[in-house]
């Protein structure tokens, strides 16, 4: 992830996301940007002229060979999490290979930050 400065003008908001905003939630969120500043991330993508709200991501996945234990050792220190094991997961020249399987989710995240190796 980088962070980037961006002018609120140059931020748009597509129209569903704009009608699933709470009122009353967005004033005193505001607020408490103004005072404290942008605390937490927000996620966009660049459009043509302007960059464009995304939803934040909730679940991000990976996978490894499992004789791989470098990839491994690499995914757990960010955090992930070794959630299983699937046969003939991804073919790799011409032959289906099985993989381990990991994923990390926002709130793991948001909770284990600090101690991620980075």
């Amino acid at each position: 992830m980088r962070v980037v400065d961006i002018p609120l003008d140059k931020l748009y908001v597509p129209a569903a996301k704009a009608k699933t905003l709470d009122e009353e939630k967005v004033l005193p969120l505001a607020e408490d940007i103004l005072e404290n500043g942008m605390t937490t991330p927000i996620y966009v993508r660049v459009g043509k002229d302007r960059y464009v709200l995304q939803e934040g991501l909730h679940r991000v996945e990976a996978a490894c060979l499992p004789h791989n234990e470098p990839s491994r050792k690499l995914l757990l220190g960010r955090g992930f999490s070794e959630d299983g094991y699937a046969r003939k997961y991804l073919k790799i020249r011409g032959t289906w290979q099985d993989h381990l399987l990991f994923s990390l989710l926002s709130e793991d995240h948001a909770v284990n930050r600090d101690t991620i190796q980075r």
